[in-house]
């Protein structure tokens, strides 16, 4: 069995360890891998055993079909994959002709809201095999858009889980008794995609408990256009010295991982490996309810609050973790093992490859 994976740039930008533990999770299972990168991307080394091809991706609209056909080229030069598998909306349409060119089923990946309204137009294509839905929400989501059961699959994102021994979690308390309590307390908030009226709220319960715990830190990425709000009101709650802004908290994961706190104010509307990995190495989380990501609908693995949550709610919320050392190794704890039993690496190449062969061979389908 021969799979084509086929990533956008902005997908490869934010997922390259998930896409690199795919290829190696699917070449260690027997299938055999060719990358379709975008092009200038520098090969990998780690992936070495799947070998690449590269397109164009920056090319104007009318050359895109001698774009394909060289591309098409390319892969009958070796042996035509079975199916090709799309990864990242960015490059559905370019997938889509490829596949017409060589003949082949294409699968695509939706992890996001956006995705799933885009879905549906590619859905009707005869050429699309399959549609890999990122989780639970993520394929109820689809058939409520009108496509079809029996093409919806959903393939957990996959993620590495470290045993408990590996993991490092703990709290200061108000009264500062661990022992490592004068370390402070770092958040990171996942905000790129919020309103400032969804964050402002959280900004203002940490100033709220600033007097009880003074050595925190915070990080964020927040919508450029409100970026300007954001500095007011920090400034305004006497909190500049407290916060960072970074561009993209997704492209910061080492610093992500050795915080304490991960504060999402605001849905996602996304499903992402940054999200699994932070949880399950594991931090606190506390976050809006997301009603396009499974973890976030799942008490108690992050205290979850609902969208009108206001000041009184978030201060609330963090005090009842970072006063209590037990409720959030209780959140810490059940998040790793959710994301173990769903979202291990292994499981996500399991059930990719089950679906590259019913696809290919059009065999019985299940839709998780």
């Amino acid at each position: 069995m021969h799979a084509a994976l086929f990533i956008d740039p902005e997908r490869l930008k934010r997922e390259r360890d998930w896409f690199n533990r795919t290829v190696v999770g699917l070449v260690s299972a027997g299938v055999q891998i060719t990358r379709i990168l975008p092009e200038n991307e520098p090969d990998d080394e780690r992936v070495s055993l799947a070998p690449a091809i590269w397109y164009e991706d920056s090319g104007v609209p009318w050359t895109a079909r001698q774009r394909h056909a060289d591309l098409a080229g390319e892969l009958s030069d070796t042996k035509a994959p079975d199916v090709i598998h799309a990864m990242g909306r960015g490059i559905w349409a370019d997938a889509l002709d490829l596949a017409q060119r060589i003949e082949r089923p294409v699968v695509i990946d939706v992890w996001t809201a956006d995705e799933c309204s885009d879905a549906v137009r590619f859905a009707r294509k005869p050429e699309v095999g399959g549609v890999l839905a990122a989780g639970d929400r993520v394929a109820a989501a689809l058939q409520e858009l009108g496509i079809s059961r029996e093409l919806i699959q959903v393939v957990p994102i996959g993620v590495y889980v470290k045993e408990p021994g590996e993991t490092r979690k703990s709290h200061p308390s108000a009264d500062g008794k661990p022992a490592d309590a004068m370390r402070g307390i770092v958040g990171i908030i996942a905000a790129s995609g919020a309103r400032f009226d969804a964050i402002a709220p959280l900004l203002n319960a940490f100033a709220a408990i600033s007097q009880r715990f003074p050595n925190f830190m915070l990080f964020g990425d927040f919508r450029e256009r409100d970026g300007d709000k954001v500095w007011r009101h920090l400034k305004s709650l006497d909190l500049l010295d407290h916060l960072s802004l970074i561009p993209c908290v997704q492209e910061h994961r080492e610093l992500v991982l050795q915080s304490d706190l991960l504060l999402l104010p605001a849905p996602l509307n996304a499903n992402s490996s940054f999200l699994l990995q932070a949880m399950a190495a594991p931090l606190t989380t506390l976050a809006v309810r997301d009603p396009y990501v499974d973890i976030l609908q799942q008490n108690p693995c992050a205290l979850l609050l609902d969208e009108t949550a206001d000041e009184s709610d978030w201060q609330a919320a963090l005090e009842s973790v970072l006063c209590d050392v037990s409720q959030a190794a209780v959140f810490c704890n059940e998040a790793r093992a959710w994301i173990s039993k769903r979202n291990g690496v292994s499981r996500q190449v399991e059930i990719l490859a089950d679906t590259y062969d019913r696809i290919i061979t059009g065999g019985a389908h299940s839709i998780t």
